[in-house]
């Protein structure tokens, strides 16, 4: 809703609008400090916030329907709540070795969901270029 706004306040300047909605949509998980959740924590789910609301203002510039962005956003809620269900060790199984990779799976997430969202977000501008020199 806010990045429609954004886009009809400033007209051709869609990665703009993105930019400015991803940052208030990754503001907007400060709030989980309000609920106890440590700041080195919140600090990680604005930054991936940040990448997260690039994507999805992509996928609805890309589809122009708003539905799509939220199921999206729905389903990731889902898996991220399903995930921290499950017993961190299976009480069976041995304790995993320490590993880094922690680090290098969220730098490939952000960087899908920054591509993924920058293409999607050019080429809704460059359609909409087209459409309007076809009127």
């Amino acid at each position: 809703m806010l990045l429609g706004l954004l886009l009809r306040a400033a007209p051709g300047r869609p990665l703009r609008a993105a930019v400015v909605s991803s940052l208030l949509f990754a503001g907007l998980h400060y709030a989980n400090l309000l609920r106890g959740q440590p700041l080195d924590d919140t600090h990680g789910q604005v930054l991936t916030a940040f990448f997260a609301g690039l994507f999805l203002a992509g996928l609805f510039m890309r589809t122009q329907n708003i539905l799509v962005p939220i199921l999206c956003h729905a389903l990731f809620d889902a898996g991220v709540g399903t995930a921290a269900l499950r017993p961190a060790h299976p009480p069976a199984a041995p304790a995993p070795l320490p590993t880094d990779d922690g680090l290098l799976t969220t730098l490939g997430v952000v960087l899908l969901l920054l591509g993924a969202g920058y293409l999607m977000i050019r080429r809704s501008q460059q359609a909409a270029f087209q459409r309007g020199l076809s009127d």
